[in-house]
This record gives C-alpha cells, sequence and structure tokens, in this order.
C-alpha cells in the first residue's frame, strides 16, 4: 500500500469520515470482468486509444486513494450566484496495472462524476473493489468540495470491460458508455456479447439508483466512445465492424470499420441511428454533442467515406471528419478535412454559436493555414459554426508529441481543453516538459488566457475535462509515478492510476 505523507494522509481521512460509497441497494451493479481502456486493442487496429502505453503486470492489494489539497483560489464562473465551497484537489488510486479515469461531468451541485475502468483493484477511499477480470468498468462519484468518494460501482465478469465516457442530463441522470466481452451483469439485466467485444449504455439516475441498460453489438468489434445528453435522452458515438443488431434500427456495416450514433430516450429506447463508412475504408465515429439544434459527431477515416454527398478520398492515412443531424436523426452537413499523415477529431462541445473541436494533426499544413506540426505532432483546436464552416482554428505544440483528447465548454463560451504533451508547449504561458509525457489544460476564450502543465517523470495524460461551478476545471486522465498537481505531490502506486483532479487556473 502506498503511503501519503502524513498531512495528505489526514487530509484524506477526514475527507471520507461519515462518507458511503454505496448507492442505494439497486444500484450497483453486481458481476466480473476485465479489459482496459485500451483491453483487446481496437478493431483492425484503427480506433485509436485514449492514451499510450502497456497493459501494466499483475498484483494484488489495491492502494487507498490518496487525496491533495492546496489553498483555494478565485475563479470567474459568469454566474451570479455563490459558487459551491472548496479549493483545489487530487485524488489518485491504483495498483499493478492500469486504472483510467477516461470521463468526467460536474452536476449543477458540483459534485464530480466519473467513468473508467481498472485492472487488479482501485480503493477511493471505502475499502475498494478486486477486478473480477482484467478490466472492470467503474462509474462513481466524488464530492466537489474535496474530493471525498460519495457513490461507486463496478461490473464486469472475466472479460473487457471498459467505461469510456459519461455525460450528465439536465435532470441529474447520469449516462455511461463503453464496451465489453463475455457477460456484463447489472441488477436487473445481464448481457452476453454478440461477438468479440458489445458496447453498451447505461443511466443512473442522479442519487445513483441504476435505471436501465442497453446492449449495442453484433458479431463483429462494436465499441462506444462518447456520449452527450438533454432533456431527450442521450446519443452516443462509436463504432462497429460488422453492424449492431436488436436495436430495432438500421444499423448494417458499410466498411471495414463503421462509425455508428444512436440516439436513445430516456426509457432507453433507441429512436434513430446511422452507420458511416465506404468499402474497404475505416471511419470510427470518437466523438459527439448533443444541444437544442441537432447532434453532430466526429472521427477519422482512411480509404473513403460516405457523409451523405458522395464519396470523399482521404488525402493521407487518416484524415478528420464531422457530420451533423437534427435532433429527429434527419441528416444535414458533413465535413472532411486533413492532410498527409494523421488527423483524427477525439473531441466534441457544444458552444454557444456551433461546436468545439480538438484533436491531433501529425503531417502537412493544418486546414486552410500555412501552419505544420512543431513536431512529430501537433494539438488542434477549432470552432465551427452550424454549417460546419470554421470559426477559430489553432494549432498548437511543441517539438515533441502533442494530442487534445477532450474539451469542455463554459456558459460564457470559454473553452477548456486537455492532452498530453511530450516536449516543450506554448500556451497562455511557456510549459517545459516536466517527464516522458505530461498532462496539460489550457483556457481558450479568444486566445490562450490561462494554462497549466502536470506531471511527474514518466507519463501523465489529461483524457477528459469539465467546468466546475466555481470556474475551476476538473480533469481526469492516468499517471503513472508520482505527479504535482493541485497544490501536492502525489505518488503513484504501480503503473498507470486513475486520476482526477479540480484545479484552479
Amino acid at each position: 500500500m502506498h503511503v501519503v505523507r502524513p498531512l495528505l494522509l489526514a487530509v484524506m481521512l477526514t475527507a471520507c469520515a461519515g462518507k458511503s460509497s454505496d448507492p442505494p441497494a439497486d444500484a450497483a451493479p453486481g458481476a466480473d470482468g476485465e479489459a482496459g481502456s485500451e483491453g483487446g486493442g481496437d478493431a483492425a487496429g484503427e480506433a485509436s486509444g485514449g492514451g499510450t502505453g502497456d497493459e501494466g503486470g499483475a498484483g494484488s492489494g489495491a492502494g487507498t486513494g490518496g487525496t491533495g489539497t492546496g489553498s483555494e483560489t478565485g475563479g470567474d464562473t459568469g454566474d451570479t450566484g455563490a459558487p459551491p465551497p472548496g479549493g483545489p484537489w487530487a485524488v489518485i488510486s491504483g495498483i499493478y496495472g492500469s486504472q483510467y479515469a477516461e470521463g468526467v461531468a460536474v452536476t449543477a451541485a458540483g459534485a464530480v462524476a466519473f467513468a473508467g475502468s481498472f485492472e487488479n483493484g482501485i480503493d477511493l477511499g471505502d475499502g475498494g473493489f478486486a477486478s473480477r477480470g482484467r478490466d472492470d468498468l467503474l462509474v462513481g462519484q466524488l464530492s466537489g468540495v474535496d474530493g471525498a468518494l460519495e457513490w461507486n460501482v463496478t461490473t464486469g465478469d472475466g472479460g473487457s470491460d471498459v467505461a469510456y465516457d459519461l455525460a450528465i442530463a439536465p435532470d441529474g441522470a447520469i449516462y455511461a458508455v463503453g464496451w465489453f466481452d463475455e457477460e456484463l451483469v447489472f441488477p436487473d439485466v445481464t448481457f452476453t456479447s454478440k461477438g468479440e467485444y458489445d458496447g453498451f449504455m447505461v443511466r443512473w439516475e442522479a442519487d445513483g439508483t441504476f435505471a436501465w441498460a442497453l446492449q449495442l453489438g453484433g458479431r463483429g468489434d462494436d465499441r462506444m466512445r462518447a456520449v452527450d445528453a438533454d432533456t431527450a435522452g442521450a446519443c452516443v458515438a462509436g463504432f462497429t465492424s460488422n453492424g449492431i443488431t436488436g436495436t430495432g434500427l438500421p444499423l448494417s456495416p458499410s466498411s471495414l470499420l463503421d462509425g455508428v450514433v444512436i440516439c436513445i430516450d430516456t426509457a432507453g429506447t433507441p429512436t434513430w441511428g446511422e452507420t458511416l463508412g465506404f468499402g474497404s475504408g475505416t471511419a470510427p465515429a470518437l466523438a459527439v454533442a448533443v444541444d437544442a439544434d441537432g447532434v453532430r459527431a466526429g472521427g477519422y477515416f482512411t480509404g473513403e467515406v460516405d457523409l451523405g454527398a458522395g464519396r470523399v478520398a482521404s488525402l493521407g492515412d487518416r484524415d478528420g471528419w464531422l457530420k451533423q443531424w437534427d435532433r429527429n436523426g434527419t441528416t444535414g452537413t458533413g465535413r472532411t478535412f486533413g492532410a498527409v499523415g494523421d488527423q483524427e477529431v477525439r473531441a466534441l462541445a457544444a458552444t454557444l454559436d456551433g461546436t468545439a473541436v480538438v484533436g491531433q494533426w501529425a503531417g502537412g499544413a493544418f486546414l486552410d493555414t500555412e501552419a505544420t506540426p512543431d513536431g512529430g505532432m501537433d494539438a488542434f483546436l477549432m470552432t465551427v459554426d452550424r454549417a460546419l464552416e470554421s470559426s477559430t482554428a489553432v494549432l498548437f505544440g511543441g517539438d515533441g508529441e502533442d494530442a487534445a483528447l477532450d474539451v469542455a465548454a463554459r456558459a460564457d463560451g470559454a473553452l477548456a481543453v486537455t492532452g498530453y504533451s511530450s516536449g516543450s508547449l506554448s500556451l497562455a504561458s511557456e510549459h517545459a516538459a516536466l517527464g516522458e509525457e505530461d498532462l496539460f489544460v489550457g483556457v481558450w476564450d479568444g486566445s490562450w488566457s490561462a494554462s497549466a502543465r502536470f506531471g511527474g517523470p514518466a507519463e501523465d495524460i489529461g483524457r477528459t475535462v469539465s467546468w466546475h461551478p466555481s470556474g475551476d476545471v476538473v480533469l481526469g486522465g492516468t499517471s503513472f509515478g508520482s505527479i504535482e498537481i493541485a497544490g501536492a505531490v502525489l505518488a503513484g502506486y504501480g503503473d498507470r492510476d486513475f486520476l482526477v483532479a479540480r484545479v484552479a487556473l
């Protein structure tokens, strides 16, 4: 077991006192599981995962989640009411192997919901869970004030079970998506995979009570990568290698690896869906955003793709794509962009007048600019209007490899972007490399107005980001070894460790 420095240990024990890790009795999915965030490898080796590196070794005995806190600093929320109390904090937990925080979302009251997966075991302060397979999925909620665990649930059954993203609906319900193989058990239903991997969506009510779960799979490799929610339900983006059956929707394959977008109502009934691809190419959907104007999805494609206006060939290996629909599924505009090399859309966020898009760009000039990556790969941020035309386009990075993996929009239009950088990085400030790969976060509101870099000697990845009502930013991801974040130095437990932090910029 990792021992946190005495001051931090005292903070953790105080924060966890009187807290229950268990939601109501029917909330906790019960089953066994396996598969990491990268578990089993993506179909045809195409859809890249949220990070890099090894699977990690086996071990036993999960370390207790360490919590660090720093001094509170203010943030402009854009709200007239008083922000929730609390200050910067960070939670790290793990064991040998890998533990991932893949998605975070913040409730209206400031609590932090999370989704991810873990190998071997994980303990966020409640005694923890031992994995019943290789990797089990994990969904729960932390106090936004101090990071103390409020509730968490896990499930798995010897296979590969991953929660890859989550979203909070206006009514406070939590939607999580991911994939599994073999069996996946929830309180009222057990899923058996139809093929290699099957996707899923699950809904918990605001208090953690299990509502329903939906299997999204067919005979091949099917994975759900992103979700967004509104009052009508939730929409999911992912990919399928052989079509998705059992939904009542025409989701047949049209390429080696199709992107798929499916919208589901609040009762768990699929209302519409579409697959995207052409011939021997691939077109996985890695991102989705939903608002009153409709649904947008994005990803990358190889070979050719047809987004509704005819076949388009990629300019390099992987090119980016965007497509939009009305909320009822009526197809709208599609767009592709790229250059030589690889370009991928990794995340979307609905904005006041369009959509924010982030991803990675390797090789060739960026969009209509003359900018090219400074290193092997740069991150990019662009905003597009309702017609998917670019209004902002920013390529950023340094002499290493850089990728933007998530973006969140605040009510006033400010964007928070996170990802990783392996070299120098210039945002609102100049950030020198701290280790092999460092987690970064930047705030864009017409220019980079704030930024920070966190890391240790090894690999630290920012995989997910959300705004806190205080104006702080909530980050999720992984840390390999020690990391200095939120005013504290936290030591790791094994290989990649689960990391969630609230930071002030």
